[in-house]
């Protein structure tokens, strides 16, 4: 068997592609410990918008369950969470909570959706999120901003 010296340009782009994916590997890695978002991060008082949650699965637990409390204000008019079971409770017509059942591996993530109306006042959203595990656990993202288990906020313009 012989061995032959790669020319300059393949070799080149043998490091590249492992850079990055070294990257992506720490990418991945990083985004286990990720919490819920939510996009948009901006929407207008009273606009009807799709909002799109980002659920990772965090540790080494499967995400089973996600239990989003819905803000007052805040109508929804579609659920969009493909391959999950969904269940809503109503208080007074309005829905103001959502259980999506789902599978989400550990290191993954799911992106689930709803359609709703934007409040007519106030500054911000913040949507309270509770992830249930396979291993029982659960990891409640209701805080503020900058603490540890942040619950995902929309801001509200005119």
């Amino acid at each position: 068997m012989s061995t032959r010296a790669l020319p300059a340009s393949v070799e080149v782009r043998v490091k590249i592609v492992s850079i990055l994916a070294a990257a992506g590997l720490s990418a991945v890695t990083s985004f286990a410990h990720a919490h819920v978002t939510v996009s948009p991060k901006e929407v207008r008082r009273a606009s009807q918008d799709t909002y799109s949650f980002n659920v990772p699965a965090e540790g080494a637990s499967a995400t089973t369950a996600v239990e989003l409390e819905l803000p007052a204000g805040v109508d929804v008019l579609s659920i969009e969470a493909p391959a999950a079971e969904h269940a809503v409770a109503r208080s007074q017509g309005r829905i103001v909570s959502v259980r999506l059942s789902l599978n989400i591996a550990p290191g993954l993530a799911r992106q689930l959706a709803l359609v709703a109306r934007s409040p007519l006042s106030g500054e911000r959203v913040q949507w309270k999120v509770r992830q249930m595990f396979a291993d029982g656990t659960h990891a409640d993202w209701m805080e503020e901003p900058g603490s540890r288990r942040p619950a995902p906020v929309t801001k509200l313009v005119e």
